[in-house]
């Protein structure tokens, strides 16, 4: 398994989805703020939407229901302290 990252790709349309999947048997999605829009909101929601199409795919459990703007606000919180 691998994860790659771009730095500084500039997307000219954004992509319809929250996520684009390759459909092959072995799991390739992609996921940033280009699908679903171009908003940090946009990115974090497709990276929680792909993350669930791994699980899915690779072990096919369903993921606890986790509430990312709580995750978020309590490390930001602690990272000022």
């Amino acid at each position: 398994m691998q994860v790659h990252r771009w730095r500084y790709a500039f997307f000219s349309r954004p992509w319809h989805e929250v996520f684009l999947s390759a459909g092959t048997p072995l799991p390739l999605i992609c996921c940033d703020d280009w699908c679903g829009g171009n908003l940090v909101e946009g990115a974090m929601l497709s990276g929680l939407a792909a993350a669930d199409e791994i699980n899915n795919q690779l072990r096919h459990l369903p993921l606890n229901n986790v509430n990312f703007s709580n995750v978020f606000t309590s490390s930001f919180h602690l990272s000022l302290d």
